[in-house]
């Protein structure tokens, strides 16, 4: 399989502009990485805000953390109903543990239609709580949400370790991009991006991502399997302010995307 290219075309990181500022290439795919706080932080109006930004971006697929399916907090699943409002989009929800008599975890919404669907779940080590990581495959590329221990890094590298060898052995000759979004929990430099970076090669910029809103740390990223098809990056950016959105109230994370072209 040939190595895999990475050819960063205009990877500059847009701070605060209005939403004409992110217009995405043509033909190009956009990805986007969006702590979403169980669409209820700050802003009650939740899954519509959500909705607002991923279109005001023209995303076409959307990591997802931090979602509640069918529990005493939000009874309702949450992946399916930001999908609905978005237009009929289709998704993934990656359960990572029970909560309040349902569940809580990671979700992928995708413009196209997914044409399989996998859970990895990630064992809680030394960390806070058992993780996982939603694996979305569309005609043309696999993406995949996961958000790693905030708590203990060094469980957080062996989360990383576990999912890099799932996806391998899924996906490392499928001749299909395998893209990687998620929360970290870990700065640039950290043992758990360390580990990341064994398997995978950061393609989204290196702007702090939180807390919103007045973000000082890096922590979410989108990264690309090594060893695939080529992969020209167009463009990525945190979008602090977006026309039309309060992205500040929106979560305690700023989104982040990466515009594609393969």
């Amino acid at each position: 399989m040939k190595k895999t290219l990475i050819l960063f075309a205009a990877a500059v990181a847009v701070c605060s502009c209005s939403a004409g500022k992110y217009r995405k290439p043509n033909d190009s795919i956009r990805l986007l990485q969006f702590n979403v706080g169980s669409f209820g932080k700050y802003d009650e109006s939740g899954i519509k805000t959500i909705a607002d930004i991923v279109r005001a971006l023209d995303a076409d697929i959307v990591s997802l953390n931090e979602v509640d399916s069918c529990n005493r907090r939000h009874n309702s699943d949450q992946a399916s109903d930001l999908a609905s409002e978005l237009g009929a989009w289709d998704c993934t929800y990656g359960r990572a543990m029970a909560y309040r008599g349902g569940a809580y975890g990671n979700a992928v919404v995708s413009k196209s239609p997914l044409v399989s669907r996998r859970l990895i779940s990630l064992e809680k080590h030394n960390g806070s709580e058992a993780r996982s990581a939603a694996v979305a495959e569309t005609e043309k590329f696999v993406f995949i949400s996961v958000h790693l221990d905030y708590k203990d890094h060094a469980s957080a590298a062996l989360q990383a370790h576990q999912l890099s060898d799932s996806v391998k052995v899924w996906f490392g000759c499928s001749g299909k991009p395998v893209f990687l979004a998620g929360d970290m929990n870990a700065t640039p430099g950290n043992e758990v991006i360390a580990a990341l970076e064994e398997d995978w090669t950061q393609i989204s910029c290196s702007e702090p991502t939180y807390p919103c809103p007045d973000a000082k740390k890096l922590i979410d990223y989108i990264f690309v399997l090594k060893g695939g098809p080529e992969c020209k990056v167009l463009r990525s950016a945190v979008p602090y302010e977006v026309k039309g959105c309060n992205v500040d109230a929106a979560s305690d994370h700023y989104p982040i995307f990466v515009d594609v072209k393969f």
